[in-house]
């Protein structure tokens, strides 16, 4: 059996019907957090890259640097966020919240139609949305579930 993060597709797009943005090949982890009702505050310049505070239904965010970097930086707490949205606290881990941060910003069926294409050209394709490195492990990650699902 896989782990939790073999459907962290299936659970991204779970927390996107309830929001309207299921489906989609990108998303905007801004918009993900405000249609969600989190008020999304900016942090001091190196205090920390984000905080969510689930009760007061707030995140803040590092937005000092490059664009893709504030976005990874919004799409990681989104994850955190979508998680709470089903009622997934625990355990908590960085490495799952960042699977799921990928998946929110760049839909699997998306990639899907990309991956016929070489590793370099699509993170080209994606280097709007993402770090590269986030993108590889994007890829990776959806190369992967679908070779699983289709052995079994």
């Amino acid at each position: 059996m896989f782990g939790e993060e073999e459907d962290v597709d299936g659970q991204v797009e779970a927390a996107m019907s309830k929001i309207g943005l299921d489906g989609m090949d990108i998303r905007c982890p801004l918009a993900v957090l405000l249609l969600q009702n989190w008020q999304v505050r900016p942090l001091p310049r190196g205090a920390t890259e984000g905080i969510i505070d689930e009760e007061k239904k707030i995140v803040g965010v590092d937005f000092y640097g490059p664009r893709v970097w504030v976005r990874w930086r919004l799409a990681h707490e989104a994850g955190h966020a979508c998680k709470l949205a089903l009622g997934i606290r625990l355990p908590h881990c960085e490495e799952s919240t960042d699977r799921w941060a990928r998946a929110i910003v760049i839909g699997r069926a998306g990639m899907l139609g990309k991956l016929s294409s070489a590793t370099p050209d699509i993170v080209r394709a994606y280097a709007d949305e993402l770090p590269e490195w986030h993108i590889a492990e994007r890829i990776w990650e959806v190369r992967r579930s679908t070779a699983r699902r289709m052995t079994g």
